[in-house]
């Protein structure tokens, strides 16, 4: 994930208040998912793969030992059936942490 930037939000409350960059995004990615047994991962359909991602996550699973759930079964604008099954999936896979991978409508999901 060369050029890429890592903004960490640690609690859905006061977003934008609580942001900080990331410098080193492989160690700081190794460290929280070491911590983790399961990652519930919001991407967009392709560019989690275009962008490098996926292939990042991949290389770094041995390493963690967490496994990774995909979710990327929403539209550009999220309906709200498509944000009720992601709740509803998330709440089956009951992972350690949900990383959004992506833009607007990642984040929004």
């Amino acid at each position: 994930m060369t050029n890429q930037q890592i903004i960490v939000q640690r609690d859905c409350y006061g977003i934008g208040s609580n942001m900080t960059p990331v410098h080193n995004c492989a160690d700081y990615m190794r460290g929280i998912l070491s911590k983790c047994r399961r990652a519930y991962i919001v991407h967009g359909h392709h560019s989690y793969f275009d962008c490098g991602a996926a292939a990042f996550l991949e290389e770094l699973q041995p390493q963690t030992h967490c496994e990774y759930h995909n979710y990327y079964a929403f539209s550009n604008n999220p309906k709200y059936e498509e944000v009720l099954f992601g709740v509803k999936d998330i709440q089956a896979y009951l992972p350690d942490i949900i990383i959004a991978i992506g833009g607007g409508s990642v984040i929004d999901m």
